[in-house]
């Protein structure tokens, strides 16, 4: 069976930061349910997908959240699965005010 894993966000804007951008911690620290994040979810042998995903629970460093679009090469994921991530999972954001 195909899992995915999600990509490390920290650790990629270290090795590579003109190409991974991440939002600053004010922005992070922000986030409340209903907003969006990007995370880049990966698979073996596929291509990373970068994808918004809804969240739904905040606790501490710890989210759960909604994806919100379907990939277009993974297979292990889809539009409406529940995804578990972490701070250090998030690419980017989208405030809803």
């Amino acid at each position: 069976m195909i899992k995915f894993y999600l990509e490390n966000a920290f650790e990629l804007n270290k090795e590579y930061p003109d190409t991974f951008k991440i939002p600053p911690q004010k922005e992070i620290d922000s986030l409340k349910l209903d907003d969006y994040v990007k995370l880049i979810f990966t698979e073996e042998n596929a291509v990373p997908e970068r994808m918004w995903v809804k969240i739904t629970n905040i606790n501490g460093d710890n989210f759960t959240g909604i994806l919100d679009n379907d990939p277009y090469c993974l297979k292990s994921v889809k539009c409406g699965d529940k995804i578990v991530f972490k701070t250090e999972n998030i690419i980017d954001t989208y405030l809803n005010s």
